[in-house]
């Protein structure tokens, strides 16, 4: 519910400004992380992206949409969990 009044993005945003901010060192490390994983992953993650929209449109489900996964910056403020742990099961 809160998407749809768009409180999730300003949270969002708000905590990206935070975090770029309060921790300066901490934030620019965790851009420079999370652009390395989106250039190593990009291969796998749009080889399973064909893959599910294949599947789909033999389904009959051919205006599907199919959300990004990639990890917003903010969401690592507060977590101790690496990031590649995000693909982990596709792997």
């Amino acid at each position: 519910m809160a998407r749809r009044f768009g409180l999730e993005e300003i949270s969002q945003e708000h905590t990206e400004l935070c975090f770029r901010y309060l921790y300066p060192k901490r934030y620019e490390r965790t851009l420079a992380h999370l652009q390395r994983l989106r250039e190593q992953q990009a291969p796998s993650i749009q080889a399973m992206h064909r893959q599910i929209e294949e599947i789909l449109q033999r389904c009959g489900l051919e205006n599907t949409r199919i959300e990004e996964i990639w990890t917003h910056p903010a969401s690592y403020i507060h977590s101790s969990e690496e990031a590649e742990t995000v693909l982990e099961g596709y792997r």
